[in-house]
């Protein structure tokens, strides 16, 4: 699943403000040595306040699933105005080592912090 930071940001699937907020994203298949995107949109709905964009993984299962599979954005550090909208780029990679992991899960947490504006 994906959690963002409550009452300020907004993932979903098209540009338009009204569309279905995204709480999974389906990767599919993944092979050792391989990798996958999923794009986004994300939005601040707060009407002030600025912030700045940040993605941690955890909850993974199994555990050892964390050392192979990694997740990166396109939008670390990113400063977000009020109101607006980004479209952003989430890549799943699995290390070229992975073994034995057939079945997978993961929560991501997208933070944003305040930052003037």
């Amino acid at each position: 699943g994906i959690k963002t930071t409550p009452f300020i940001l907004i993932l979903a699937d098209t540009k338009s403000t009204s569309s279905a907020e995204i709480t999974e994203i389906k990767w599919g298949a993944l092979y050792p040595g391989s990798y996958t995107t999923y794009t986004l949109y994300l939005y601040n709905d707060h009407p002030q306040q600025s912030v700045s964009l940040h993605l941690s993984t955890y909850d993974w299962s199994p555990l050892i699933a964390a050392n192979f599979i990694a997740v990166t954005w396109d939008c670390e550090n990113y400063k977000l105005l009020p109101k607006t909208s980004l479209c952003v780029t989430f890549t799943l990679t699995a290390s070229e080592n992975t073994t034995d992991i057939t079945n997978y899960s993961f929560q991501i947490l997208i933070t944003g912090i305040s930052v003037d504006t």
